[in-house]
């Protein structure tokens, strides 16, 4: 399910978009395991419920070359119509972790209000959606390689 417009890149668009951007560095130590990121898509306060057919897709990006398209890692794509919270899970597989060692790693999040984009298309968002791509430092804990609660507030368009 791709979605991404042939012509600019989702950093380009926040900007032109005039939405939040929040950078960082991201460094990931090679281990033996798969790194699972959990979240919720945090909506503003006050939001309207959301309308049957709505879906939601967080990505995780390398963004290290700025003057070249980004290279998804991994997404999740889930049904949004249940509402609040929207949970996602990412799975960063080892072998994409030990490749991605001082990356800088972009986390978006889309909600589509209403409609879901359709293979092949173009058409990636809408007036009305739910939009935010951050860069965070993904911190790994000493026990695991897990990163929990990785949530991400989603502005309006």
């Amino acid at each position: 399910m791709a979605f991404e417009p042939s012509f600019i890149g989702f950093r380009s668009v926040c900007m032109l978009l005039g939405l939040f951007l929040l950078p960082s560095l991201c460094a990931l130590p090679a281990t033996a395991e798969n790194t699972v990121i959990t979240g919720t898509v945090l909506l503003p306060p006050g939001h309207a419920p959301l309308p049957d057919n709505s879906h939601f897709r967080v990505e995780l990006s390398d963004i290290t070359l700025m003057d070249a398209p980004k290279e998804r890692l991994a997404f999740y794509t889930h049904s949004a119509v249940e509402g609040v919270p929207l949970t996602y899970e990412l799975v960063l597989p080892q072998e994409v972790r030990a490749a991605k060692e001082k990356a800088v790693l972009s986390v978006s999040a889309v909600v589509h209000v209403g409609w879901e984009p359709q293979e092949g298309s173009s058409e990636w968002i809408r007036l009305g959606d739910y939009y935010s791509d951050m860069t965070h430092v993904l911190e790994l804990s000493k026990g695991g390689y897990d990163v929990r609660d990785f949530n991400i507030k989603g502005d309006a368009l």
